[in-house]
This record gives C-alpha cells, sequence and structure tokens, in this order.
C-alpha cells in the first residue's frame, strides 16, 4: 500500500499491485482478503466511509433474511455462511480504516431506517415457501448488485476496491443459485433492478 500510514501497517508488504497476486486473491477468497485487511490502512474519504457503513448493513440485512430462511433449502443456509463472510470483510475495511462501525447488534435490527423497512418488505415477501424466499432472494442480490457497483465507481482505495470485488462475486453467484432454483421448480424470474442485458450477461455465465 501506498500512502503516509504504509510505515505503521504490519501488511503494507502486502499489496495486491501484481497480477499474480489478483489471481491468488480469486483463487483463495474471502479468507485471505481477511486476514490481508488486519492492521491500518490509507486514508478514507468521507463518502467511502459512509458507503462501507451502509454496506456493513445490508450485508447483515441479507444474512439475517437468509437465516431466517435457512431451513427452507440447503442454499439459503449457504449463502447466509457466505454472507457472515461478507459481514466480517466489511468490520474488517472499517476497523482498518478506523470508521465508526455502527452496526446494531441483534438479528433484524438495523440503524439505517431504510434497511430496517427493506427488511421488513423482504421478509415478508420470502413468505412461508421456498419459492417465495427465492424470488425475494433474487431481488435482494439484484439490489446488492446495483449498489456495490455504485460504491466500487466512488472508492479509489485498492483495499476497498478488492473487497467490493469478492462481495460483487459473491452477489452474482447467489443470484444464479436462486434463478437456477427458481427455474428448476418452473419458475421464470424476471429482473426487477438491473438491466436485461446486465442480468442476462450474469445468468448466462457460468459461477465464478
Amino acid at each position: 500500500m501506498r500512502g503516509a500510514n504504509t510505515r505503521f501497517c504490519r501488511n503494507a508488504n502486502l499489496p495486491l499491485a501484481k497480477p499474480q497476486r489478483r489471481q491468488r486473491m480469486k483463487t483463495v477468497g474471502a479468507g485471505v482478503l481477511l486476514a490481508w485487511l488486519v492492521g491500518c490502512g490509507p486514508q478514507i474519504t468521507e463518502t467511502e466511509a459512509g458507503d462501507l457503513q451502509l454496506l456493513r448493513e445490508e450485508e447483515k440485512l441479507a444474512r439475517d433474511l437468509f437465516r431466517d430462511w435457512s431451513d427452507r433449502s440447503e442454499l439459503f443456509g449457504a449463502v447466509a455462511h457466505s454472507k457472515q463472510l461478507h459481514f466480517e470483510i466489511v468490520g474488517a475495511l472499517l476497523q482498518r480504516h478506523q470508521v465508526t462501525d455502527r452496526t446494531l447488534g441483534g438479528e433484524g435490527l438495523y440503524v439505517f431506517p431504510q434497511l430496517q423497512t427493506l427488511h421488513q418488505e423482504l421478509l415478508a415477501r420470502g413468505g412461508s415457501t421456498e419459492l417465495e424466499a427465492l424470488a425475494a432472494g433474487a431481488e435482494l442480490h439484484e439490489r446488492d448488485l446495483v449498489g456495490l457497483e455504485e460504491a466500487a465507481g466512488r472508492s479509489q482505495l485498492e483495499d476497498v476496491r478488492a473487497s467490493l470485488a469478492e462481495i460483487q462475486r459473491g452477489a452474482r453467484n447467489h443470484l444464479r443459485g436462486c434463478v437456477e432454483e427458481l427455474a428448476l421448480q418452473g419458475v421464470d424470474y424476471a429482473p426487477r433492478l438491473l438491466s436485461p442485458e446486465a442480468f442476462a450477461a450474469i445468468i448466462n455465465s457460468p459461477r465464478e
């Protein structure tokens, strides 16, 4: 990492600048990313800090929902586990850049009012069946992908962008999983937030 804080960071000798390091990050996934984020980081902007605080709660929201639905499908349990890892990645970023973590304790509780409302809406729309939860989960991952793309466009920090890329990869895979399960049960899911072109590009490409 470059910047004034580099000499104080235990992991300042672990940049992602080299292509082979980037490729390794893609293969080892969230675990190594979490390890890399231990320590301090370069200065973060107020906008980036706000994006991370929101994303921390968004990952918590998704984790909470899929935990609630986990008794309906093995897929939901796997997604909840992945969301917990993403929640921890964002938490590590907040700590690394000394940004206040505003996350509330307890499942189903969120400091951002729009997320509290969204949780209640999706929980209700998830209903009591696997099909209802799959459709709500697919829409949630569409929403995640839109927000992550916007946040990535506002960030110039390498560690933040690498983390967002890992979370985006997971969201694409989870969207594929929900849509595939719906298709197996005879339901043709139509995108609500992504453009038809962006949605088709994800669904018609292999898992990452």
